[in-house]
């Protein structure tokens, strides 16, 4: 979409009980867009991809021009990331930011943010054997820059995240990272729940690491992990999540 109009029309917008089937590049169309305070919800979505490479300058958020959007809504939809997508259920690719993403069923999802991304807010979300350039629960290629506010972080809290094998990867970051500088891990991450065979999973910040081992530094305070529950589980909380 190039011409303002159009992009102004599809700000503010919303995809309700909508349907979506195979967008590799765009899962809307709408990539390059005035992308503030769309609203995708109770959708069913195979093969997705949703980014958005460069800001508008918009009204949206507060009544006065500025380049920083309202927050878009991913929210209470199914999606499947079939067709080996590799970039999760919601590809956050090229640096987008911005989306509140919460209370999704989403298989073969995860959080991914690339190109120091940010403000991209998972909560609540079932994931269900991700896979964000590998089976990882979150991908994070570049952290966002840190800010004395933390306003820039990305989060990832109160999620559920269930890996098909064990000693595979619950979160993965590439570039700088220490667990010794707080300051810097500019992830928000809180009481997620991870399920892997024989409770095994590694966590790579800087280094290669037992899931343990990263939790003891206290950077994801409340997140502990499971055994891998049966299929049964997976859809029953699935049906929970969604209400179905």
């Amino acid at each position: 979409i190039t011409d303002h109009s159009t992009r102004k029309a599809v700000a503010r917008s919303l995809w309700k009980n909508h349907f979506h089937r195979y967008r590799q590049t765009s899962g809307d169309g709408f990539t390059n867009t005035d992308s503030d305070s769309v609203r995708w919800i109770g959708g069913l979505l195979w093969a997705w991809c949703r980014w958005d490479r460069q800001p508008y300058l918009t009204e949206i958020l507060n009544g006065t021009a500025s380049l920083v959007p309202k927050y878009n809504v991913i929210a209470k939809n199914f999606m499947v990331a079939n067709y080996g997508s590799n970039g999760g259920c919601v590809d956050n690719d090229d640096g987008s930011s911005f989306y509140n993403i919460s209370d999704n069923f989403f298989v073969f999802g995860g959080h991914k943010s690339d190109f120091n991304g940010h403000n991209k807010r998972s909560w609540n979300n079932l994931n269900v054997y991700p896979s964000v350039y590998g089976t990882k629960c979150i991908g994070i290629f570049g952290l966002p820059n840190a800010d004395p506010d933390n306003s820039w972080n990305e989060a990832y809290v109160n999620n559920t995240c269930i890996l098909p094998e064990a000693n595979q990867s619950y979160l993965d970051i590439t570039g700088p990272c220490s667990l010794d500088n707080h300051s810097a891990f500019t992830i928000t991450m809180g009481n997620n729940r991870v399920f892997a065979p024989n409770k095994s999973a590694t966590v790579t910040c800087g280094a290669t690491m037992q899931f343990a081992d990263f939790i003891a530094a206290g950077l994801d305070i409340g997140t502990t992990i499971g055994d891998a529950p049966t299929a049964a589980q997976i859809i029953a909380w699935g049906q929970a999540l969604l209400q179905w």
